[in-house]
């Protein structure tokens, strides 16, 4: 997941190497931050109203939704539209992962897909879909139905887990997963990288409707170019 970061941070030409630091940034910030507080012990208080990981999970998304409408987020708007669907097929991985915690009596089934959880759904039709934008071009309408099904089941499974998690719904075992370390990654992270792709695709479809996203890369390369320019040409100071 980190790897579309940096894969998107440095697929324009202009100034690769500080885009791809600063994707690598945000990746090391978000997994170092939420880690540290789950082996710190910090997010252990499931009964807390409100628990410490709900308040987490809020802040998270709220900075990924953030930077994805940022220019941070623009970079990525540079990718091709195949590559920001069919990256999400990394959940069909996530999918296989719940399901196997499952049955070891980790998680309980209602996170799986044998339960409540159909988020793998979107990682297959997103792989799908991907194929298809890249060989071909399918129905905008289908990428846009797509998009608002993968958000469905992502916020489906997400209150699915926390209910569990902050004793809402009774479930067997209890959702203790995001209070740990690494499974605090889940929803501090994989769930934030899926919500942040989702984002963008809806910025890609808009953009792609109304040409503005080649306005917008011509626009960052020339401000790049200005300031370029005008560090070349300031004076060098004296001794």
């Amino acid at each position: 997941m980190a790897a579309l970061l940096v894969v998107g941070a440095a697929w324009s030409p202009v100034r690769r190497g500080t885009w791809a630091l600063r994707a690598l940034a945000v990746a090391a910030v978000v997994m170092g931050v939420s880690g540290a507080l789950a082996q710190a012990g910090v997010l252990a208080d499931l009964d807390a109203r409100p628990p410490p990981v709900a308040l987490l999970l809020v802040a998270t998304s709220i900075g990924m939704g953030v930077l994805a409408f940022s220019t941070f987020g623009d970079r990525f708007l540079q990718l091709p539209l195949a590559v920001l669907v069919g990256f999400q097929a990394f959940r069909i991985a996530v999918g296989l992962l719940l399901a196997a915690s499952s049955t070891a009596g980790i998680v309980p089934i209602e996170v799986s897909y044998h339960g409540l959880n159909f988020d793998v759904v979107t990682g297959v039709l997103g792989l799908v879909l991907g194929v298809w934008l890249w060989l071909g071009s399918p129905p905008r309408g289908l990428v846009v139905a797509w998009n608002v099904l993968g958000l469905a089941l992502l916020a489906t499974v997400v209150g699915v887990a926390a209910t569990s998690a902050f004793g809402i719904f009774e479930t067997e075992p209890r959702m203790t997963l995001p209070a740990s370390w690494p499974g605090v990654w889940l929803p501090a992270w994989l769930v934030q990288v899926a919500f942040f792709g989702h984002l963008l695709v809806f910025r890609a479809l808009r953009h792609d409707a109304d040409g503005s996203i080649e306005s917008r890369q011509a626009g960052a390369a020339n401000a790049d170019l200005e300031s370029r320019t005008a560090g070349l040409s300031r004076p060098a100071a004296t001794t």
